[in-house]
């Protein structure tokens, strides 16, 4: 697990980008147990995103399977890549993700993406909201 830190984090909580920086922000979250995004993910960015777009990567809290921190940047983010498996998340970072698939922004799914956000035949634990 690798924490991301941006001037924002010094500064005002904003995030500073160049005037001249019209890259599209990419925002990719990884949280699964058996492909090792969280590893091959970043350095496939790093080699072949990173000259077209602004890329935030976000895990899974190492503590919480069932937390991703850091949701919120999909609220100026232009496109969603998803390599997720099997994580509920509680409602108000699920509502996030909804937000962004309803605004109509393109997403991508990768691996176990069309299973993300629902346990296998079983109900989520308490406090925490699935998406079929």
């Amino acid at each position: 697990w690798c924490p991301t830190l941006i001037s924002g984090d010094f500064l005002d909580g904003k995030e500073y980008r160049f005037p001249a920086d019209t890259r599209p922000h990419l925002v990719v979250v990884t949280a699964e147990d058996e492909y090792k995004t969280e590893t091959t993910l970043p350095e496939f960015a790093a080699n072949h995103l990173g000259k077209d777009f602004r890329v935030t990567i976000l895990y899974e809290n190492p503590k919480d399977k069932y937390d991703i921190p850091g949701l919120e940047v999909l609220d100026d983010a232009d496109l969603l890549l998803v390599s997720v498996r099997r994580r509920p998340l509680p409602p108000q970072q699920l509502d996030r993700i909804r937000k962004f698939v309803a605004a109509g922004k393109p997403v991508i799914g990768i691996r176990t993406a069309s299973h993300a956000f629902c346990l296998r035949n079983q109900a989520p634990p308490d406090g925490l909201a699935e998406w079929k």
